[in-house]
């Protein structure tokens, strides 16, 4: 399994489109911060301000770089069936599949990481203070709870991947179910619960609970609730994490039996 997670590790580094997917998304971020910035009267705008507004925005676009880079790691070898070789040499079904799931994880998490590095560091570099808008330990709390989550989506479009084996079809599906589910998220007179779905636990993360202050003197402040709270902090990893394990049981169980034609 190490000689696979290796190949798969260093395919990844050389692989062209995957670097196109991670400059695009840099740009994009880097983008999206000017933006709020040129947009924000520029010597006004703090980077807690610039990252309080910017957080929910990308985590949204990391969603989605998690199932593309998924389905590009994992869905590749499926598509061209050099899985097949592989067991055809004697490679172990356990070691094939767990060979690609983990560095499919490994990188789409390295590159969503690095998108909200970046946001910050774009945020500092464009503001001449941090601010109060949202603590820097807050934000780093908000990082780390996205993690779970993303493993958890991740592990469900490995899942997919098995079943389909062809990348671009696997993020058609992605962006099937994420219209579907704001749908029933709009239509039903239930509040969501954030255990339900990966979308669902990302809103409580975005949703920083804004409030202004307004001065007769000086200038009118925005401020956030700088942590999730414990109880959905809590939740939100268990299930994500056990969610997870559930996916890549099932992910693993199909492939096992798959005769990969």
């Amino acid at each position: 399994m190490k000689n696979i997670i290796r190949a798969q590790l260093f395919q990844a580094r050389h692989t062209n489109v995957l670097r196109t997917i991670f400059i695009g998304f840099s740009v994009m971020t880097v983008l999206f911060a000017l933006a709020i910035w040129g947009n924000g009267g520029r010597e006004h705008l703090r980077g807690s301000e610039i990252c309080a507004m910017l957080f929910s925005i990308i985590s949204t676009f990391m969603m989605m770089l998690m199932v593309i880079v998924t389905a590009i790691v994992c869905g590749n070898d499926l598509s061209d069936r050099t899985i097949n070789h592989e067991l055809s040499s004697g490679t172990l079904r356990r070691d094939a599949f767990f060979g690609r799931a983990i560095p499919s994880l490994s990188v789409a998490l390295f590159f969503t990481m690095a998108q909200y590095i970046i946001m910050y560091v774009t945020a500092v570099l464009l503001s001449d203070e941090w601010g109060y808008e949202i603590t820097a330990a807050g934000l780093l709390q908000r990082i780390l709870l996205t993690i779970p989550i993303f493993l958890r989506i991740g592990s469900f479009y490995i899942f997919v991947c098995c079943i389909i084996k062809k990348p671009a079809a696997v993020v058609g599906i992605y962006y099937g179910l994420l219209v579907l589910e704001n749908i029933a998220k709009g239509e039903t007179p239930v509040k969501y619960s954030n255990l339900l779905t990966g979308l669902s636990s990302m809103s409580t993360i975005n949703n920083m609970h804004y409030f202004y202050t307004f001065a007769l003197h000086g200038e009118n402040r925005m401020i956030s609730e700088p942590f999730v709270a414990a109880g959905d902090a809590v939740q939100i990893t268990a299930v994500s994490l056990i969610m997870t394990a559930v996916y890549l049981i099932l992910g693993y169980s199909f492939f096992r039996r798959d005769d990969l034609r």
